[in-house]
């Protein structure tokens, strides 16, 4: 209980106008992220992504390269909640990151940035092995609505995973509306 309320107290707070105690905030959920528990570290990352505090994007760009993958991917879906741009290439260095998990949030995170640059490694995770990532890659590449992205998920589409053939079809039909 007091876990939960430290952590909605200050966003409570942020939201009421107080610059210097969202600054605050900011600075603590930051050094938690230094905090030996996994835990800690994973709500502060997602915490900060809540926040969408453009200065804590440095921080969670080094805990993309945390020891733990759940911070990892925590710290990923933050960047996309945050859609810095200076955290596009990280995240794309994380698409090879030994976790299934860690790669997923980065295809997420990529779809969130709104930046054409994500297009080229996203059509490059449809190939991934597991089928989580290869289904957030064509989610992300629906929401970028990405013209160059048509060929490689149609040549997909037919994915032995039923739900990422959806999503191919779903991310198909997205980009081209816009056509």
């Amino acid at each position: 209980m007091a876990v939960f309320l430290f952590f909605c107290l200050p966003i409570y707070e942020v939201n009421s106008g107080d610059r210097e105690l969202a600054q605050k905030t900011v600075e603590s959920l930051t050094s938690q992220l230094r905090s030996e528990n996994v835990l800690v570290r994973m709500t502060s990352a997602l915490e900060l992504g809540g926040l969408k505090d453009t200065s804590s994007a440095k921080t969670l760009v080094f805990s993309l390269n945390d020891s733990d993958s759940l911070v990892r991917a925590s710290s990923a879906l933050a960047l996309g909640e945050i859609q810095g741009p200076s955290a596009i290439m990280p995240l794309i260095a994380r698409q090879s990151d030994p976790d299934r998990w860690v790669r997923s949030s980065v295809a997420i995170a990529l779809g969130e940035m709104n930046n054409q640059g994500a297009v080229n490694p996203l059509i490059s995770m449809l190939t991934d092995k597991h089928w989580s990532v290869r289904r957030f890659a064509a989610i992300s590449l629906g929401k970028l609505k990405a013209q160059q992205a048509l060929k490689p998920l149609i040549e997909k589409s037919t994915d032995p995973d039923q739900s990422v053939s959806e999503a191919i079809a779903s991310a198909i039909a997205e980009i081209k509306k816009e056509t």
